[in-house]
């Protein structure tokens, strides 16, 4: 009876400390927090008194870092906040004018049209494995946008927003992301303003007054980025 009680004590021993061991090799896994996306973007743009747009081209590049507010989360689990100091993001569009008048010789131009963005908002990040992470956000993205037509420089502030999530391996992952906003434009100069009429005349001043103070025009975007992510 003294032997079985002396196993069943050295036993529990043993269990308590292979218990205690386990628990004390349970790390915190590491967290990348700065990162880098370089991808193609895809837009839809609306504008008063014109028909809905699609992008042709769209790329985009964002560079920011992830702030996490406390320690990990049953060592995995981390929430933070994301700040992005760089996103730049490009579109063109193809459209074709046609005159009811000659429809036989429509006018086909590209649009192009840049944002250059900070973002901050909230993020979550999981650690999937030691060394792959999960990595979701949502996040407040005010611009500055430019629209050149052709012949026609537009420019305003913008407001925008992307909610997205990436996975990553170590340094490398992928992403997608969905962006949406808007921008009230106003016309700053047209080719016209800088001569190349017939006579090649400039506008007058009085003219370009009344251009520069004309009426902002609202236009809607919304569309989708995917990249690949750097992270360090």
């Amino acid at each position: 009876m003294e032997f079985h009680a002396r196993t069943w004590a050295v036993a529990l021993m043993v269990m308590a400390l292979s218990i205690s061991g386990f628990a004390s090799d349970q790390e915190d896994m590491p967290a990348r927090n700065k990162f880098t996306n370089i991808g193609f973007s895809y837009s839809k743009l609306k504008q008063e008194g014109m028909p809905e747009l699609k992008s042709n081209i769209g790329v985009n590049f964002t560079k920011g870092t992830t702030y996490f507010l406390h320690k990990p989360i049953a060592h995995r689990l981390r929430f933070g906040i994301d700040a992005v100091w760089t996103d730049i993001n490009y579109a063109n569009y193809k459209v074709t004018y046609i005159d009811p008048a000659y429809p036989e010789y429509p006018d086909k131009t590209t649009m192009h049209e840049v944002e250059v963005s900070l973002q901050v908002g909230p993020s979550i990040n999981f650690n999937i494995h030691r060394n792959s992470e999960l990595h979701a956000y949502f996040r407040y993205a005010p611009s500055f946008s430019g629209f050149y037509n052709g012949d026609e420089f537009q420019a305003g502030f913008g407001n925008f927003f992307v909610g997205g999530a990436s996975v990553s391996w170590k340094f490398i992952g992928a992403g997608i992301e969905a962006r949406f906003g808007s921008s009230k434009y106003k016309s700053y100069f047209s080719l016209d303003d800088f001569g190349g009429g017939d006579d090649d005349t400039y506008m007058e001043d009085e003219k370009m007054e009344e251009r520069s103070s004309s009426d902002k025009v609202k236009t809607k975007f919304h569309g989708c980025r995917a990249y690949v992510t750097f992270r360090f």
